[in-house]
């Protein structure tokens, strides 16, 4: 009974976005909550009692058979991650079954890409310039097969899609040889202490990416938010968004593929903490744009005085919102994720010294009742929130 509960609370909490590890992790600590009488769930007649031990052995016994059934559940899902993956046509078939449109790119002289046709943006500055102008427009996407296969007929290698017009964001990291390595700036860049490990171990972990022809990765999230500007966000990652977009997966560069890694339907919600780095970015920008160069100084009586008040801008912090908005699934896989981010939040800071006041189990619960439209309001909210912490050693 104890490898059914692991297999069935592992597979819930996978379907709600979780990594295979990190389900694993909450799947054992519902266990350990149960053989402590610290879990509770509703009887036949709709009473709140704690949950019956699911076999009658010590709970060091039952640590060791979730362990093993744990074991063989990651090994499965490692095994079917590896299988799934395309390259080539397979890899655009795919592409085109999840509906994302593409574009055949050309190689230039410089030894760049670029669009065969013209896109929307392009399309609308050449005809401001030329009226007259023989340009073409966004119907050059496609997610016709056909039309692709036969772009491959003349010879095209090279396709380009625009994440904001399918609903994604990705991460653009590099890692050619030689240049600055995105991998090692993305862990310098996150508190390792609340990085996913989604992030920490990308080829074993995060659930759908293309592997480039160098080394590289392109992230793929799920976004629909504000628009963000495609720009360098460390050294070796850049963000996409918008035009010029990204290369398709299916595609080749010199004669080597872009691999796609995992399912386009399992790209996780872009990450409240990559999207706090991006208005982080933002805001630097902003306090560092050179001021405009100042007209002639008037005469003392000329002078206007300027009622400019000086906006305050809040540093971006990762807080309660931003753990919220990283959560999926159910309501209640959402208020087991949400408490668990906020448990390790708290464990980091009381390792360095710091305060943690923000970061308790009461401050995690009022904030999840506070919010039933993105974790409901079950009776058994208090208690999942609480015993959480407990199964983590927070407070």
């Amino acid at each position: 009974m104890i490898a059914a509960f692991i297999a069935d609370k592992m597979n819930r909490y996978i379907a709600g976005g979780m990594s295979a590890e990190t389900a694993a992790k909450f799947a054992m600590g519902e266990l350990g909550a149960i053989y402590r009488g610290t879990h509770y769930s509703r009887d036949a007649s709709g009473a709140l009692r704690p949950t019956p031990l699911l076999e009658d052995i010590p709970i060091e016994a039952a640590r060791a058979k979730c362990n093993e059934a744990i074991k063989e559940i990651l090994n499965h899902y490692k095994d079917e991650a590896r299988k799934q993956k395309w390259e080539g046509l397979a890899a655009l078939e795919y592409m085109a079954k999840q509906g994302i449109k593409i574009t055949p790119c050309i190689k230039k002289d410089d030894g760049k890409y670029a669009f065969k046709y013209a896109y929307k943006t392009e399309f609308e500055s050449l005809k401001k310039e030329n009226p007259q102008a023989v340009v073409s427009d966004t119907s050059h996407f496609t997610a016709d097969i056909e039309t692709i296969r036969k772009h491959l007929a003349d010879g095209i290698e090279n396709f380009r899609f625009i994440p904001a017009d399918n609903g994604l964001f990705c991460l653009d990291i590099d890692a050619k040889e030689g240049m600055e390595n995105g991998l090692k700036e993305l862990l310098k860049a996150f508190d390792p202490d609340t990085l996913p490990d989604e992030l920490k171990d990308i080829d074993r972990n995060f659930p759908c990416y293309v592997k480039t022809p160098n080394n590289g990765y392109h992230l793929y999230f799920r976004y629909s938010g504000s628009p963000i500007k495609n720009t360098a966000l460390f050294p070796g990652i850049e963000t996409k968004y918008g035009s010029p977009g990204l290369t398709s997966a299916g595609s080749v560069k010199d004669g080597k593929p872009y691999i796609l890694h995992g399912a386009i339907e399992n790209a996780p919600p872009l990450f409240g903490l990559i999207l706090a780095k991006i208005e982080q970015a933002n805001l630097h920008k902003q306090e560092t744009k050179p001021e405009p160069k100042k007209a002639p100084e008037r005469a003392a009586a000329d002078r206007v005085t300027p009622n400019r008040p000086q906006a305050w801008q809040p540093k971006p912090r990762i807080d309660m919102d931003t753990l919220a908005a990283e959560t999926s699934g159910g309501n209640h896989d959402r208020q087991v994720q949400f408490s668990g981010k906020v448990c390790r939040l708290q464990m980091a800071a009381r390792s360095k010294g710091r305060d943690y006041g923000d970061f308790t189990s009461g401050a995690a619960l009022s904030y999840v009742k506070a919010h039933p439209d993105i974790f409901g309001d079950g009776s058994d909210t208090e208690s999942t929130v609480r015993s959480v912490f407990r199964d983590n050693g927070g407070i």
